[in-house]
């Protein structure tokens, strides 16, 4: 299904991440935010090998990513992005951008095994497949792009798209502090020093 971008307040993004990362039923409460298919898959690949295999590099994704709240500064527009690990074999990742300090425009995308036993990642409507995967990088791509994440250390990630276009995405932050800290922003005129988003009250 295909996702939808949809402005919410802060206090119900808040409520939203916090039944997600607490693993309650992600289909009711993702499809609230974003219409998204988040149902985990129950089935597990009945290979073994093919089950420890899968289960390696999502271990590795998560090493790679952590249950973080990463921050991406590109020329004006700083967006964040979130991993949730939900099971073994399927997380969701949260991509978001700020607006006026009380609320946000949300995308909901999902990580899980297709049919094919592959590791494919739903990121902006772009089916990304896992090529591979270790504690310091992961690559994907789809036969049109290829993007790429490489851990320089425990608070930044380099990102990679199609080998020539390169951001850093730093640790913010956690979250619901993050949420809470933008609306304060929004309203008092502050921010933090290392947020070069404008939060401050229009008039």
């Amino acid at each position: 299904m295909k996702n939808r971008i949809l402005p919410i307040s802060v206090f119900a993004l808040i409520i939203a991440f916090v039944f997600i990362a607490c693993n309650s039923n992600p289909k009711t409460d993702a499809t609230k935010i974003a219409k998204v298919d988040t149902a985990k898959p129950e089935s597990k690949p009945q290979d073994p090998a093919v089950t420890a295999t899968l289960l390696a590099q999502f271990n590795s994704l998560e090493k790679v990513f952590d249950n973080q709240n990463w921050m991406r500064i590109k020329d004006k527009d700083t967006t964040f992005l979130y991993f949730s690990r939900l099971n073994n074999f399927f997380a969701l990742t949260h991509s978001y951008r700020m607006r006026k300090g009380d609320s946000a425009e949300l995308r909901i995308d999902t990580i899980r095994v297709n049919d094919n036993n592959q590791i494919v990642w739903n990121w902006n409507d772009k089916g990304l497949i896992l090529g591979s995967a270790t504690e310091f990088t992961n690559s994907w791509s789809n036969g049109e792009q290829k993007v790429a994440f490489n851990k320089m250390d425990g608070s930044n990630l380099l990102l990679n798209i199609n080998g020539d276009d390169k951001n850093e995405l730093s640790k913010t932050i956690t979250l619901s502090s993050f949420l809470v800290r933008s609306f304060y922003d929004y309203q008092h005129g502050t921010k933090l020093a290392f947020d070069k988003t404008d939060f401050t009250k229009k008039k």
